[in-house]
């Protein structure tokens, strides 16, 4: 799914796909402008919720969006 949405966007915009532990990550603050969510939600503990939010707050730029699928 994240292959197919990269291919049909990437014709008009710059897209960089990154794949890593997001609890651990060194993703910059403020650096990304979309986060794409595909299957990762439903594993995510009731006891990182918060964490979670404050990660996705943390590295979303100010006009930044996350989308779930």
């Amino acid at each position: 799914m994240n292959e197919k949405i990269k291919k049909n966007l990437s014709e008009n915009i710059k897209i960089e796909v990154l794949e890593c532990d997001f609890f651990q990550n060194s993703i910059k603050s403020e650096s990304i402008d979309i986060i794409l969510s595909s299957y990762g939600i439903k594993t995510i503990e009731p006891n990182e919720y918060s964490t979670f939010v404050e990660e996705i707050k943390r590295i979303l730029n100010q006009n930044g969006e996350m989308m779930m699928v």
